[in-house]
């Protein structure tokens, strides 16, 4: 199961508004894989906490096609994002210029008057250098550590606040772990930790004597390191 999550902490700050908003999105979770139902202890912990849709739909079911209307609250023939090229409209020049002054993040930051924090995958084309490269920060975003490309969770580069920042494949570049220590840094907000799209054809050694039974693990994706074998009876 290859999971794509990021997190968006808003932290308010008008003391009329006492929330914050945490959304956490997932890939892949669908019926081959069984979707959620391996994941007995995150659903005790999140779902069973919160609310629970039975009935629901994706308006497109193509990654950044419906990536940018979860960003915009649009349907794809008004965001005009088809597919996940630059020429279907993926983190395209158009894009920028006029969907990305309304997303949510925008509209919240600009009117409700939140901080707002952004942390993983954007959108497949990000970072690319027809595309602005890593000094193209989204508008609506106080703080920026967007992947630059897609779906690794070592030999990758993030976009620090528009400063391309590179990292290796030691247990200490683990994606996870990078953005957690990142977060505790930051003063306008605090995130937890997430888990980025596997790559099943991202080739990282494996740490001797450590046992992963996560179904990312065998079906090839990247092993976390040791310090986080933990977490597994979290979520499993």
């Amino acid at each position: 199961m290859y999971l794509v999550s990021f997190f968006l902490l808003f932290n308010c700050l008008s003391f009329s508004i006492s929330k914050n908003i945490v959304l956490i999105i997932t890939d892949d979770q669908d019926s081959v894989l069984d979707g959620m139902t391996p994941m007995t202890n995150t659903l005790n912990l999140i779902g069973d906490r919160g609310a629970t849709f039975t009935n629901c739909f994706v308006v497109t079911p193509v990654c950044c096609p419906n990536r940018a209307s979860i960003l915009t609250g649009r349907y794809q023939h008004n965001h005009l994002t088809v597919n996940n090229s630059v020429t279907g409209g993926c983190n395209s020049a158009r894009w920028q210029q006029l969907q990305e002054p309304t997303t949510f993040a925008s509209l919240l930051q600009n009117i409700v008057g939140y901080k707002t924090f952004y942390a993983g995958k954007y959108l497949n084309q990000y970072g690319k250098k027809k595309t602005g490269g890593a000094a193209h920060v989204p508008l609506g975003w106080d703080w920026w550590a967007g992947l630059i490309g897609n779906s690794k969770y070592y030999n990758y580069s993030l976009s620090i606040n528009g400063t391309e920042r590179k990292y290796g494949d030691s247990s200490n570049d683990y994606l996870t772990d990078v953005i957690v220590i990142g977060s505790k840094s930051t003063k306008s907000c605090l995130i937890s930790n997430y888990c980025i799209y596997g790559n099943r054809r991202q080739r990282i050694r494996r740490e001797s004597g450590y046992k992963n039974n996560s179904p990312c693990a065998r079906e090839g994706g990247a092993c976390p390191p040791r310090r986080n074998c933990f977490l597994s009876k979290y979520f499993y």
